[in-house]
């Protein structure tokens, strides 16, 4: 069994394992040899090029990136810093903005009379009913938006 093997493989062309095996001119290595380029010559093998164009030395590339990941880093830190107080502001805006709404809704809902006006000679004007029921309403109303 084991001639058989080399046997074919001398036919065919492939190299046995005894060394018997030949390389015919027209044999699948001699094939595969002209096809791949591998008959022994200089195979120039050439790194893909970049986008840009422009191929700069290993040693700048890494230095370079790691100071544009450390800037990246400063503004994005930076912008969250920003957006993190104007969220703040807001939010203490809008907190301020309720808790005025919830005072007044208060000082309208109680049953003490509310001044609107005190004329130069001190004389007081106060709100009437109509009035003060309607400011309410609106009042409850913006109160909705407030949680």
């Amino acid at each position: 069994m084991l001639i058989l093997p080399s046997v074919y493989a001398a036919r065919e062309g492939y190299p046995s394992s005894t060394g018997t095996g030949r390389r015919s001119s027209g044999g699948p290595l001699d094939i595969e040899a002209r096809i791949h380029g591998c008959k022994g010559g200089k195979i120039d093998i050439r790194p893909i090029p970049p986008v840009g164009g422009k191929v700069t030395a290993p040693g700048n590339d890494i230095q370079e990136q790691e100071a544009d990941f450390r800037r990246r880093n400063l503004e994005r830190a930076e912008a969250e810093s920003k957006d993190r107080a104007a969220r703040e502001r807001e939010q203490t805006a809008r907190r301020n903005y309720c808790d005025g709404l919830k005072r007044d809704c208060l000082a309208l809902d109680s049953s003490r009379r509310i001044v609107t006006d005190v004329s130069a000679k001190g004389e007081r004007t106060y709100m009437d009913d109509d009035t003060r029921s309607k400011r309410l309403a609106e009042i409850r109303e913006q109160l909705r938006g407030c949680s």
